[in-house]
């Protein structure tokens, strides 16, 4: 089996039909345990009362990347604040339903 636990050199990035895409040119090396650390997930649960959510991202940022999304992988919107201690609140419009749940993606 192939040791794909790191990479050197040009890494080619394939366009996709919406545009997205380039070349990553990468000076030195980049090793799988680069990227510890740099996501954390979470899941909430709805109770049918409760609008805020507090989660602990404890990636060492005071602004992550934040994307929720439900039971089908379709994203959820929901406002996002930051706080002091590395969490988020996430505040949502009208409570989730009883025992929803909603995947919460946290990246650095």
């Amino acid at each position: 089996m192939a040791d794909h636990s790191s990479f050197r050199g040009d890494l080619e990035i394939q366009k996709r039909e919406d545009g997205f895409g380039g070349n990553l040119t990468v000076a030195g090396a980049v090793t799988a345990s680069d990227f510890v650390g740099l996501r954390n997930e979470a899941v909430v649960t709805g109770d049918g009362i409760k609008t805020r959510f507090v989660i602990r991202h404890g990636l060492g940022v005071a602004t992550p990347f934040v994307s929720i999304y439900d039971a089908n992988g379709e994203r959820v919107y929901a406002s996002v604040v930051c706080l002091a201690d590395e969490s988020i609140a996430l505040e949502f419009a009208e409570p989730p339903s009883i025992n929803e749940s909603y995947r919460v993606v946290c990246i650095k």
